[in-house]
């Protein structure tokens, strides 16, 4: 069943979106440079105008609605810009980038702002061992679970908490993408162009080194995961929110995965607070939010603008799967955090509503969506309900994790879904999660005592929670006392130096035990904020694996 795939097809993919949006800037004159919060404004303005002009009359039936929407739109305008101005400042005039780039390397093994607190958590042998163990898991096919209760009836979906940590972890691996580097691509394009006209072979295949490096750390990490990655698309960002593939040379497999927003990025935060909503039925169902929805799928009011994110990652997905050998079933799972949860809702929507999408040999199994916001109104979750149970038998399931005090799975604020018929769809709070909710309460150990069902709480009909073992010639591969066994070719693929644990300077280790400027920035983050680190849901997740049996 081995899997050999060459990764230049997805890096051409994404040199032609960085050249394509190239050409589309000199083609209006030079204005590339026009302000993206510039841009953020006309459309939040318009989405403004447009519900006042069209439903001026809320102000009476609905004045809270009404009154929220007169007052967040232009709140939010208002702050956006004091974060560019200020992360402008602090990162480019006072040197704050470079300082963040110092921290990491001496403290955070290199890693990203959004890992950089935990390296040992994606860098050391057992983080390995352990998602080695649990990719055979990936590669199975769904197995019928059938009711203790009746002989006929609807499956039970299955979460597994297993199955949720390595989802966790390869979310939090796509964090490492450098999107600074494909900013560079992007700006040698556009001086070659302005200079000569058009941009030759060298410049094209330097672009293409550019792009490629930017994911060389997602890349030797993965390798050492037993993976091979694959970026697809910028999903319409230029270094910001981008979506990649995992894939094994072994398990039939592949995980689709979408980033988070990087701390430091402002274009992400531009998608985030894009929150006005679209009619999403060209596509999906009901109207989705703005920003999220027009990040994935094609958009006809946008002038210049004919990109088309789904398609690029729909057939990367054809394109590894056409690689194993034929007759191979390949199970597909959709994973992303934060900004990135919310993208994989979006891909995953699309394929409950049209599953044709697929090519014969594909399979969508579950989406793990962790720290995920809303993503659109009642209209949308209903009929994303609706989906989700076509036929009665699927396997497949939206998985929405949400550890402890999150905020960020909090927003934006909406209604709960006995309320929501009721709302308009002009109503400000129309806003509905989807999928079968899994919350990580606080006190874990304290809780498992009054409820026998164990310490998760579960918003979903006939749910069964596991946290499965993987065992080979006799051995746990995965537990929480054995973090299981190298391959048998004993292969090692080391990450970049600057990301690599150095464990041979005791000295300079016990140093920074002293005094880690990372972990007290970290310590300071509000309580909503700091449970949204991906770490942290790995970490409760680990805590809550005693309470559930193994499969």
């Amino acid at each position: 069943m081995a899997l050999s795939c060459n990764s230049h097809d997805g890096h051409h993919v994404r040199f032609n979106e960085i050249r394509d949006r190239g050409q589309r800037s000199l083609g209006r004159k030079g204005r590339h440079r026009q302000s993206l919060y510039g841009q953020y404004v006309q459309g939040m303005l318009t989405s403004l105008l447009l519900t006042s002009y069209f439903n001026w009359t809320m102000i009476f039936y609905d004045p809270f609605s009404a009154i929220a929407t007169l007052a967040v739109y232009p709140t939010i305008m208002i702050a956006l810009l004091f974060v560019e101005v200020i992360l402008k400042i602090l990162l480019e005039y006072l040197g704050g980038a470079r300082l963040l780039k110092s921290w990491s390397r001496k403290y955070g093994h290199g890693l990203s702002m959004v890992n950089w607190g935990s390296p040992s958590w994606l860098l050391s042998g057992d983080a390995a061992r352990k998602i080695k163990a649990s990719l055979p898991l990936l590669g199975m096919p769904a197995s019928t679970q059938e009711s203790d209760e009746q002989e006929e009836g609807p499956c039970y979906r299955v979460f597994d908490i297993t199955i949720a940590q390595t989802m966790t972890q390869l979310a939090a691996l796509v964090y490492e993408r450098d999107g600074e580097l494909v900013k560079r691509a992007y700006d040698l394009y556009m001086a070659r162009s302005q200079q000569n006209g058009d941009v030759d072979a060298a410049t094209e295949t330097e672009m293409e080194n550019l792009i490629k490096k930017s994911e060389a750390t997602i890349r030797a990490i993965a390798r050492r995961w037993g993976l091979r990655f694959e970026g697809v698309t910028e999903l319409k960002s230029l270094g910001g929110t981008f979506c990649g593939i995992f894939w094994s040379e072994v398990h039939p497999f592949i995980v689709v995965c979408c980033k988070g927003t990087t701390p430091t990025n402002y274009e992400e935060f531009l998608v985030d607070c894009t929150i006005q909503r679209s009619d999403a039925r060209p596509y999906l169902f009901g109207a989705a939010h703005q920003g999220f929805y027009d990040s994935i799928y094609p958009t006809k009011d946008a002038p210049y603008d004919d990109r088309d994110p789904y398609q690029a990652i729909l057939n990367a997905i054809h394109a590894k799967a056409k690689a194993y050998h034929a007759g191979v079933n390949v199970q597909v799972w959709v994973t992303g955090h934060s900004l990135g949860g919310a993208l994989s809702t979006m891909l995953f929507a699309r394929w409950l509503k049209s599953p044709n999408d697929f090519r014969a040999g594909l399979t969508l199994r579950d989406c793990y969506a962790l720290g995920s916001p809303a993503v659109g109104d009642a209209t949308f979750a209903s009929e994303f309900a609706s989906h989700s149970h076509l036929s009665i038998t699927r396997k497949s399931s939206m998985w929405r994790v949400i550890n402890q005090y999150d905020i960020v799975s909090r927003i934006p604020v909406g209604l709960d879904n006995r309320v929501a018929q009721f709302a308009s769809q002009w109503d400000f709070f129309n806003y509905v999660h989807v999928g079968n909710a899994i919350y990580i309460p606080p006190h874990i150990n304290n809780r498992h005592t009054r409820d026998s069902q164990g310490p998760l709480v579960v918003k979903g009909a006939r749910v069964r929670i596991i946290a499965s073992n993987i065992k080979k010639g006799g051995d746990v591969l995965y537990t929480k006392k054995n973090g299981g066994h190298d391959d048998d070719n004993g292969e090692r693929t080391a990450v970049p130096s600057d990301s690599e644990p150095n464990n041979g300077d005791a000295k300079r280790d016990a140093n920074r035990a002293m005094f880690n400027p990372i972990h007290l920035l970290e310590s300071l983050y509000p309580r909503g904020i700091g449970c949204h680190i991906p770490n942290r849901y790995d970490v409760n997740l680990e805590k809550v694996r005693a309470f559930y049996p193994p499969n």
